[in-house]
């Protein structure tokens, strides 16, 4: 595996079959503090994230669709509900800025 330095984060990537710029969900799990059935839940009930599939069926994540987890995390922690930041038409990185709460 290879490791890239990220914001004081090590995100392991895998070097071998696939796009190295994918993360496992034991990855995004670690990497987020999201339980993989989180994951999933969120995946069935609000449509995000939507992970590509390996040839096995795995799930893949972008590094992306990670950094918005974690934002969503950040707000779900300081009391917002999933369902309202996951489909806010305002977007994750609005609320985080707009939010008081969370200075």
């Amino acid at each position: 595996m290879r490791v890239i330095e990220e914001r004081k984060q090590t995100i392991r990537m895998p070097t071998k079959a696939g796009d190295p710029q994918l993360l496992t969900i034991s990855a995004v799990e670690r990497e987020t503090g999201l339980s993989k059935d989180t994951l999933r839940a969120w995946e069935r009930r609000y449509g995000f994230p939507v992970p590509d599939r390996d040839a096995r069926g795995d799930r893949r994540y972008s590094l992306e669709q990670v950094e918005r987890l974690r934002k969503i995390k950040r707000l779900v922690d300081h009391g917002f509900r999933p369902s309202k930041v996951i489909g806010s038409e305002t977007g994750v990185d609005q609320i985080l800025a707009d939010s008081k709460r969370l200075k």
